[in-house]
Protein backbone atom coordinates (compact mmCIF):
# COMPACT_ATOMS: atom_id res chain seq x y z
CA UNK A 1 0.00 0.00 0.00
CA UNK A 2 1.18 3.27 -0.98
CA UNK A 3 2.12 6.26 1.88
CA UNK A 4 -0.45 8.99 2.06
CA UNK A 5 0.86 11.99 0.55
CA UNK A 6 0.68 15.66 2.64
CA UNK A 7 0.97 18.55 0.73
CA UNK A 8 1.29 22.54 2.67
CA UNK A 9 2.43 25.94 1.81
CA UNK A 10 3.23 28.55 3.56
CA UNK A 11 0.67 31.16 2.46
CA UNK A 12 -0.80 33.90 1.93
CA UNK A 13 1.90 35.51 0.65
CA UNK A 14 2.28 38.88 -0.95
CA UNK A 15 3.59 39.49 -4.69
CA UNK A 16 7.21 39.65 -4.73
CA UNK A 17 7.70 37.20 -1.98
CA UNK A 18 8.83 33.42 -1.65
CA UNK A 19 6.24 30.88 -2.21
CA UNK A 20 6.97 27.60 -0.42
CA UNK A 21 5.42 24.31 -1.12
CA UNK A 22 5.84 21.62 0.93
CA UNK A 23 5.33 17.86 0.37
CA UNK A 24 6.00 14.57 2.11
CA UNK A 25 5.03 11.17 2.39
CA UNK A 26 6.43 9.96 -1.04
CA UNK A 27 9.76 8.78 -2.54
CA UNK A 28 9.77 11.23 -5.51
CA UNK A 29 6.92 14.21 -6.12
CA UNK A 30 5.09 15.82 -8.58
CA UNK A 31 3.78 19.47 -8.59
CA UNK A 32 1.57 21.05 -10.70
CA UNK A 33 -0.31 24.29 -10.48
CA UNK A 34 -1.71 27.85 -11.88
CA UNK A 35 0.09 29.46 -14.87
CA UNK A 36 1.47 26.03 -15.89
CA UNK A 37 3.74 25.50 -12.73
CA UNK A 38 5.55 22.37 -12.41
CA UNK A 39 8.05 21.67 -9.87
CA UNK A 40 9.75 17.33 -9.44
CA UNK A 41 11.38 18.89 -6.07
CA UNK A 42 9.72 17.77 -2.93
CA UNK A 43 9.28 21.62 -0.93
CA UNK A 44 9.67 23.66 -4.21
CA UNK A 45 9.87 27.79 -3.67
CA UNK A 46 8.73 29.49 -6.22
CA UNK A 47 10.20 33.11 -5.81
CA UNK A 48 9.27 36.32 -6.38
CA UNK A 49 5.51 35.41 -6.57
CA UNK A 50 3.16 36.78 -8.18
CA UNK A 51 -0.75 37.12 -8.41
CA UNK A 52 -1.00 34.81 -11.27
CA UNK A 53 0.70 32.08 -8.83
CA UNK A 54 -2.28 32.28 -6.77
CA UNK A 55 -4.64 28.68 -6.71
CA UNK A 56 -5.18 25.09 -6.12
CA UNK A 57 -1.73 23.27 -5.84
CA UNK A 58 -1.64 19.28 -6.67
CA UNK A 59 1.18 16.85 -5.48
CA UNK A 60 1.47 13.25 -6.80
CA UNK A 61 3.62 11.50 -4.61
CA UNK A 62 5.03 7.96 -5.65
CA UNK A 63 6.65 5.42 -3.37
CA UNK A 64 9.36 3.15 -4.08
CA UNK A 65 7.27 0.29 -5.42
CA UNK A 66 4.90 2.92 -7.94
CA UNK A 67 2.00 3.53 -6.18
CA UNK A 68 0.47 6.66 -6.28
CA UNK A 69 -1.35 9.60 -4.19
CA UNK A 70 -2.63 12.58 -4.58
CA UNK A 71 -3.00 15.47 -2.58
CA UNK A 72 -4.03 19.52 -3.04
CA UNK A 73 -3.58 22.50 -1.29
CA UNK A 74 -4.31 26.39 -2.14
CA UNK A 75 -2.14 29.07 -2.12
CA UNK A 76 -2.83 32.91 -2.17
CA UNK A 77 -0.87 35.62 -3.67
CA UNK A 78 -2.18 39.14 -2.48
CA UNK A 79 -1.16 42.03 -4.37
CA UNK A 80 0.95 44.51 -2.31
CA UNK A 81 0.22 48.03 -2.10
CA UNK A 82 2.05 51.15 -3.72
CA UNK A 83 3.63 53.62 -1.49
CA UNK A 84 3.16 57.05 -2.63
CA UNK A 85 2.73 60.91 -1.38
CA UNK A 86 2.83 64.46 -2.45
CA UNK A 87 4.66 67.40 -1.08
CA UNK A 88 3.57 70.92 -1.78
CA UNK A 89 5.54 72.85 -3.57
CA UNK A 90 7.45 70.32 -5.68
CA UNK A 91 9.77 69.28 -2.17
CA UNK A 92 10.71 72.77 -1.42
CA UNK A 93 9.39 74.64 1.44
CA UNK A 94 10.27 77.83 4.40
CA UNK A 95 11.53 77.52 7.65
CA UNK A 96 8.65 78.22 10.45
CA UNK A 97 6.17 77.78 7.36
CA UNK A 98 4.00 74.81 7.64
CA UNK A 99 4.74 72.09 4.33
CA UNK A 100 1.58 69.87 3.53
CA UNK A 101 1.52 66.36 2.38
CA UNK A 102 -0.99 64.23 1.01
CA UNK A 103 -1.26 60.57 0.60
CA UNK A 104 -1.19 58.96 -3.12
CA UNK A 105 -0.77 55.53 -2.81
CA UNK A 106 -3.02 52.45 -4.16
CA UNK A 107 -4.36 49.68 -2.52
CA UNK A 108 -3.64 50.65 1.35
CA UNK A 109 -5.92 50.23 3.94
CA UNK A 110 -3.33 52.08 6.85
CA UNK A 111 -0.66 54.44 6.55
CA UNK A 112 2.58 55.65 8.19
CA UNK A 113 4.26 58.91 7.84
CA UNK A 114 7.64 59.02 9.99
CA UNK A 115 10.44 61.98 9.54
CA UNK A 116 13.34 59.52 8.27
CA UNK A 117 16.35 60.80 10.46
CA UNK A 118 14.66 60.60 13.98
CA UNK A 119 12.33 57.74 13.12
CA UNK A 120 9.48 58.95 14.81
CA UNK A 121 5.77 58.79 13.52
CA UNK A 122 4.76 62.08 11.97
CA UNK A 123 1.07 61.12 10.98
CA UNK A 124 -1.53 58.42 10.09
CA UNK A 125 -3.52 60.98 8.15
CA UNK A 126 -3.85 60.87 4.18
CA UNK A 127 -3.41 64.74 4.63
CA UNK A 128 -1.03 66.81 7.22
CA UNK A 129 0.90 69.81 7.69
CA UNK A 130 4.25 70.30 9.38
CA UNK A 131 7.01 72.67 10.48
CA UNK A 132 10.10 72.63 10.20
CA UNK A 133 11.99 75.88 12.08
CA UNK A 134 15.31 74.90 10.17
CA UNK A 135 16.97 75.18 7.18
CA UNK A 136 17.83 72.15 5.65
CA UNK A 137 17.02 68.63 4.09
CA UNK A 138 14.75 66.82 5.29
CA UNK A 139 13.44 63.06 4.67
CA UNK A 140 9.95 61.70 4.81
CA UNK A 141 9.32 57.90 4.94
CA UNK A 142 5.48 55.96 4.10
CA UNK A 143 4.89 52.96 4.65
CA UNK A 144 1.66 51.94 3.01
CA UNK A 145 -0.42 48.30 4.40
CA UNK A 146 -3.39 46.46 3.43
CA UNK A 147 -5.00 44.27 5.70
CA UNK A 148 -3.35 41.18 4.39
CA UNK A 149 -0.21 42.66 5.79
CA UNK A 150 1.63 43.62 2.10
CA UNK A 151 3.52 46.83 2.52
CA UNK A 152 5.34 48.98 0.29
CA UNK A 153 7.70 52.07 1.76
CA UNK A 154 8.74 55.26 0.11
CA UNK A 155 11.42 57.97 0.86
CA UNK A 156 10.59 61.69 -0.41
CA UNK A 157 13.32 64.70 1.11
CA UNK A 158 11.79 68.28 1.18
CA UNK A 159 13.90 71.15 1.29
CA UNK A 160 14.00 73.77 3.23
CA UNK A 161 15.18 77.29 2.58
CA UNK A 162 15.59 80.35 4.15
CA UNK A 163 12.81 82.87 4.03
CA UNK A 164 12.79 85.51 1.33
CA UNK A 165 14.93 88.74 2.29
CA UNK A 166 16.13 91.52 0.25
CA UNK A 167 18.21 94.66 0.97
CA UNK A 168 18.51 97.58 -1.15
CA UNK A 169 21.94 100.48 -0.16
CA UNK A 170 21.16 103.86 0.21
CA UNK A 171 24.15 104.81 -1.41
CA UNK A 172 26.88 103.99 -4.08
CA UNK A 173 29.98 105.49 -5.53
CA UNK A 174 29.95 105.20 -9.44
CA UNK A 175 33.77 106.32 -9.45
CA UNK A 176 35.92 103.40 -10.96
CA UNK A 177 37.73 102.74 -7.76
CA UNK A 178 36.44 99.04 -7.58
CA UNK A 179 34.42 99.81 -4.63
CA UNK A 180 30.70 99.99 -4.46
CA UNK A 181 30.86 100.88 -7.97
CA UNK A 182 27.43 99.45 -8.61
CA UNK A 183 23.87 99.75 -7.45
CA UNK A 184 21.96 96.54 -6.82
CA UNK A 185 20.04 94.90 -4.00
CA UNK A 186 21.56 91.51 -2.00
CA UNK A 187 18.76 88.99 -2.21
CA UNK A 188 17.84 85.35 -0.61
CA UNK A 189 15.66 83.15 -2.21
CA UNK A 190 14.51 85.53 -4.29
CA UNK A 191 15.04 83.71 -8.07
CA UNK A 192 14.34 87.09 -10.24
CA UNK A 193 13.59 90.65 -9.44
CA UNK A 194 12.87 94.03 -11.48
CA UNK A 195 14.72 97.41 -11.07
CA UNK A 196 13.45 100.68 -11.75
CA UNK A 197 16.04 103.77 -11.27
CA UNK A 198 13.90 107.19 -11.81
CA UNK A 199 15.11 110.81 -11.32
CA UNK A 200 13.46 113.27 -9.13
CA UNK A 201 11.18 114.16 -12.43
CA UNK A 202 10.47 110.50 -12.94
CA UNK A 203 12.78 109.88 -16.19
CA UNK A 204 14.04 106.30 -15.70
CA UNK A 205 17.78 106.38 -15.48
CA UNK A 206 17.85 102.32 -15.24
CA UNK A 207 15.58 99.94 -16.21
CA UNK A 208 16.24 95.75 -15.34
CA UNK A 209 15.78 92.37 -14.42
CA UNK A 210 18.21 90.40 -12.17
CA UNK A 211 20.68 93.25 -12.53
CA UNK A 212 22.68 96.23 -11.79
CA UNK A 213 23.00 99.89 -12.14
CA UNK A 214 26.53 101.49 -13.26
CA UNK A 215 25.35 104.78 -12.52
CA UNK A 216 24.92 105.63 -15.63
CA UNK A 217 22.32 107.18 -18.45
CA UNK A 218 23.01 107.31 -21.79
CA UNK A 219 26.55 106.47 -21.55
CA UNK A 220 27.52 109.23 -19.41
CA UNK A 221 27.65 109.04 -14.70
CA UNK A 222 24.47 111.07 -14.03
CA UNK A 223 25.19 114.10 -11.38
CA UNK A 224 25.05 113.33 -7.36
CA UNK A 225 21.67 113.13 -5.79
CA UNK A 226 18.64 111.49 -4.49
CA UNK A 227 16.83 108.74 -7.21
CA UNK A 228 13.86 106.66 -6.26
CA UNK A 229 14.15 102.74 -6.73
CA UNK A 230 11.14 100.56 -7.91
CA UNK A 231 11.58 97.18 -7.34
CA UNK A 232 9.59 93.84 -7.98
CA UNK A 233 10.70 90.27 -7.15
CA UNK A 234 9.21 86.77 -7.66
CA UNK A 235 10.02 83.90 -5.69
Amino acid sequence: FPSHDTANVISPVCEGKNLQLLGDGANSYQWYGPDFYRSNFQNPLIQNAKLTNSGVYTLIGKDGNGCKDTASIRANVYEKPIADFVINGYGEGIEKQPIFVTDASKLADSIWFYDFYYDTLISRNKQFSKVYNDSGMYGIYQIASNNYGCKDSLLKYVHIEPPPFIFLPNAFTPNNDNLNNYFFPSVVNIKYYKMVIRDRWGEIMYEGDNGSWDGRYQGEIVREGVYAVIYRDWE
